[in-house]
């Protein structure tokens, strides 16, 4: 819940802020601010996932009774999909800020399929056997988030490049004339 959260803030404060830099065409700002995010979630998601791993286990063992002991081993488990989820879930508002939202379907699919075989084998485990089928999900989801990501990034690229390509032709058929 914290992650998702934090996560929630941030994207309030990018998505109008990278909009408009996509919008003036300020390519390379909006790689270098993206760039920059995905550090700073997946660094987030480490403190997340240590919190987990840490302070999940602090917290099972002296304040809950021993009845709840069986969650420290998916409290470590979700510790572990707190930087890919916070990773990823930057290329989401990535592609709403650029308007190619065509990846999330994909992402959310591979998830979901993920989830599902993975946690049908996982199942006899319990819900330790579900956070494992969650973080092989959140492995897929994380990995098609980012590299449809990056290929939007290059397609930025060209675009800009061509642009330029287009005005010094321009100039130089200015000149000619």
């Amino acid at each position: 819940m914290l992650v998702m959260v934090t996560f929630g803030g941030l994207s309030i404060t990018l998505l109008p802020r990278w909009s408009r830099m996509y919008a003036k065409k300020r390519y390379r700002a909006l790689i270098n601010s993206l760039e920059s995010t995905i550090v700073m979630g997946v660094v987030i998601g480490l403190m997340f996932g240590a919190l987990f791993n840490f302070g999940g286990s602090y917290f099972v063992t002296h304040v809950l009774t021993e009845e709840y002991q069986e969650i420290i081993p998916c409290l470590k488990v979700a510790g572990l999909w707190c930087p890919l989820f916070m990773g990823g879930a930057f290329f989401f508002i990535f592609g709403v800020a650029i308007r190619r939202t065509g990846k999330n379907m994909w992402a959310n699919a591979t998830f979901s399929i993920l989830l599902a075989g993975v946690g049908t084998f996982m199942a006899p485990y319990g819900a330790f056997g579900i956070c494992v089928a969650a973080l092989i999900g959140y492995v897929g989801w994380t990995t098609v988030y980012a590299v449809l990501g990056i290929r939007d990034i290059h397609k930025l690229l060209e675009e800009k490049k061509s642009e330029q390509v287009s005005k010094q032709q321009a100039i130089a058929d200015t000149k000619e004339k």
